[in-house]
């Protein structure tokens, strides 16, 4: 499991993260640099990307077909409930909306969707994804 290059990158990349989130906190990034938060949600897509996708296709827990649908369906559904569910908690954890609070949620969704399907896309061409047309694979 140690071995495999997915979970491998998984563990930088979350390390890369922290180390971001800390700086930013530390250094008050998220608010001096607009673009901060943006490249985070990228990094946070691509990181929920790779979560969904190492657990439910090389971890051995779940068995997946590697199909292009299932690594679809995974992945929209991570990002559905990863990304709605972060910005739920935003506002139930009481953080201050700003005045242009929608266009911040829509463009935080946006940037986790296009970091997970950064993800998708890597996996798919590193992984030799099949893709199924008519129930048979092509």
């Amino acid at each position: 499991m140690y071995k495999n290059t997915l979970f491998i990158s998984w563990v930088a990349l979350l390390f890369l993260i922290a180390v971001l989130h800390i700086s930013a906190l530390q250094f008050s990034l998220y608010w001096v640099y607009s673009w901060f938060d943006i490249m985070m949600h990228f990094l946070g897509g691509v990181f929920v990307g790779l979560s969904a996708l190492w657990f439910f296709f090389q971890s051995g827990h779940i068995k997946r077909t590697q199909t292009l649908q299932n690594v679809i369906l995974v992945i929209a559904g991570a990002i559905i409930a990863v990304g709605v569910g972060w910005e739920v908690f935003e506002v139930l954890a009481g953080i201050p909306m700003e005045a242009n609070f929608v266009a911040d949620t829509i463009l935080d969704l946006v940037m986790d969707g296009i970091g997970a399907t950064t993800a998708s896309i890597v996996f798919i061409k590193l992984y030799n994804t099949k893709e199924v047309v008519s129930g048979e694979e092509a």
